[in-house]
């Protein structure tokens, strides 16, 4: 599995993110004309100091049935910030790279 177990349980129970929103407008006043800028920044950080790099992609071995063979799966890790509070999701990938299904968020 890539990355291991234990490293990426401790990014998925460590992981904090912040966002810093710019707004600005500015009018013209000789025609009236607006101009409306807005970022977003998004900063996210895991681990007990912060060091550890979040995985985009992570590479899953699942056996359907006990007993069976791991099959491995990859999706991509994806974090979101919502109503203050940070959700995960996942999306697992088939063979030929297209998107099966969205694992569960928040």
């Amino acid at each position: 599995m890539d990355p291991d177990h234990a490293r990426l349980l401790e990014v998925a129970s460590s992981i904090e993110a912040t966002k810093d929103v710019a707004h600005k407008s500015a009018v013209r006043l000789d025609n009236g004309e607006v101009k409306v800028r807005y970022e977003e920044t998004i900063e996210a950080r895991a681990g007990e100091a912060g060091d550890l790099t979040i995985p985009t992609r992570i590479e899953l071995a699942l056996s359907p049935y006990e007993g069976m063979d791991p099959y491995r799966v990859t999706a991509r890790f994806r974090y979101r910030l919502r109503d203050g509070g940070l959700c995960r999701s996942a999306w697992c990938w088939t063979a030929r790279g297209r998107a099966a299904q969205r694992l569960p968020t928040c």
